[in-house]
C-alpha cells in the first residue's frame, strides 16, 4: 500500500513538474514587437466640374476635365491628423505657385 501510495505521488509530483515547466515555458518567449505606427498619407479628391455646376451656380464656367478638390493628411484607419504643426499658415510662401493652384485646384462656387 505504501509502494502504491508513493508512485501515486511521485506521479502527481511529475505531472505537476511537468505542467508548470510547460507554462513558464510559454511565459518565456519574448512578448511580440509593437505593431508599427500608423503610416500617414495624403487622401485626394478629385472632382468633375460640370456635375458641380449642374446643381449649383457656378461663378465661372468649368473646364472639360477633372481637378482637384482637396488633399487630407490622414491615416489608413480613417482617422485625420490632428495638430500637424502650430506654425500659421503663410499666403506668401504659396505666392509663386498661387497661378497653377488657381488652375488645378479652382474654386467655382466661392471666391
Amino acid at each position: 500500500m505504501a509502494s502504491l501510495l508513493t508512485t501515486i505521488c511521485a506521479s502527481a509530483t511529475f505531472l505537476l513538474i511537468m505542467l508548470l515547466s510547460s507554462v513558464l515555458q510559454c511565459n518565456s518567449q519574448p512578448p511580440p514587437p509593437p505593431p508599427p505606427p500608423p503610416q500617414p498619407y495624403a487622401k485626394i479628391s478629385f472632382q468633375w466640374p460640370m456635375a458641380l455646376c449642374a446643381i449649383h451656380t457656378c461663378i465661372k464656367g468649368p473646364p472639360g476635365a477633372f481637378r482637384l478638390h482637396g488633399a487630407w493628411p490622414t491615416y489608413a484607419n480613417g482617422r485625420g491628423m490632428q495638430k500637424c504643426t502650430n506654425q500659421p499658415f503663410s499666403w506668401s510662401a504659396i505666392k509663386d505657385m498661387r497661378a497653377d493652384l488657381d488652375y488645378y485646384w479652382p474654386s467655382y462656387i466661392f471666391r
